[in-house]
């Protein structure tokens, strides 16, 4: 089966040789920014074809028009747009609408029932997909402090950091899921010293585990 991708650059070539008589490969990208799909060619067009009129096309905006008018009827593409670089400033951009060399693409929009076909097919028949280069990843995930009660920070940060885990080993990369717990000695220290303090009969008259919390608090302000 094609891919949309392919698939959208048949119909942009299709559209420049209609509307210019020139048969090249249109060179379609995923877009960034703008729509799903971008294709260059006005611009490179417009630029080879100077000292010959640019086909008829006063600037890079003109000729990216006219190649949109001009594509044909299909399953595929919703719409199309020409649209100046979105790197630029709002500025820049300005100051460059009157320069026929203005750098314009032309976004292209798929249709929702293309990409809702694209995705039931990728749910019924899986996606296998790898990374060109295997590596090796590290994802530090809640690393909390041991000796301090945990909240929903720490099994927010868990869960984010597995997701993020399964992501990576999906691709093909080797994961090591690490849990980071610090100088847990200098802690516990603490919190002994502490017990000591306030439970020297400890062994038989047992505190409340959540003055553990408080018991940490008073001894990070000493």
């Amino acid at each position: 089966m094609q891919s949309l991708l392919k698939a959208t650059q048949s119909i942009m070539t299709t559209a420049i040789k209609n509307a210019l008589g020139v048969d090249c490969v249109a060179e379609v990208t995923q877009s960034p920014h703008i729509g799903d799909y971008r294709c260059t060619d006005a611009m490179k067009l417009f630029n080879q074809n100077r000292k010959t009129g640019s086909f008829g096309c006063a600037s890079v905006k003109e000729l990216a028009d006219k190649i949109i008018k001009a594509i044909p009827e299909n399953p595929i593409v919703l719409r199309a747009e020409a649209t100046a670089m979105k790197r630029m400033s709002y500025n820049v951009r300005k100051k460059l609408a009157s320069d026929p060399k203005s750098p314009y693409f032309i976004n292209i929009y798929l249709k929702n029932e293309v990409l809702e076909q694209e995705l039931m097919n990728m749910l019924k028949s899986g996606v296998a997909y790898k990374a060109p280069v295997k590596q090796k990843v590290l994802v530090d995930f809640s690393s909390p402090n041991i000796a301090k009660e945990l909240h929903v920070g720490h099994l927010r940060s868990t869960i984010i950091g597995d997701a993020t885990c399964r992501v990576f080993e999906f691709l093909g990369h080797e994961v090591l899921r690490i849990n980071h717990v610090g100088d847990w000695g200098t802690q516990f220290g603490m919190l002994t010293a502490m017990l000591y303090d306030q439970y020297p009969d400890f062994t038989a008259k047992h505190p409340n585990l959540g003055e553990l919390k408080v018991f940490y608090q008073v001894c990070e302000r000493m």
